[in-house]
């Protein structure tokens, strides 16, 4: 199974969006638990941002999800980019 790198980036930031909204958290919100600018919040869920792992790994523990749900694609992804 091949991706391309923006597709990548755009599917993990979707997922990232998806956990942060069924935890009802703005981004507001979320970028503040981070101590993250809310435009940098916004570029990473629209792909447009690189992450390095420690980012990675700080969203995944405030949103209580293993790290590699972001990278595992799934019929689920197909909800998440509907």
């Amino acid at each position: 199974f091949y991706m391309r790198y923006e597709e990548l980036c755009l599917n993990i930031g979707l997922k990232i969006k998806f956990f942060r909204q069924q935890r009802h958290m703005t981004q507001a919100i979320f970028a503040e638990k981070l101590n993250m600018d809310v435009r940098y919040l916004s570029d990473i869920e629209r792909g447009k941002k690189n992450m390095t792992l420690k980012t990675i790994y700080k969203i995944s523990s405030i949103l209580n999800i293993n790290p590699i749900e972001l990278f595992v694609y799934t019929r689920a992804n197909q909800e998440i980019n509907d």
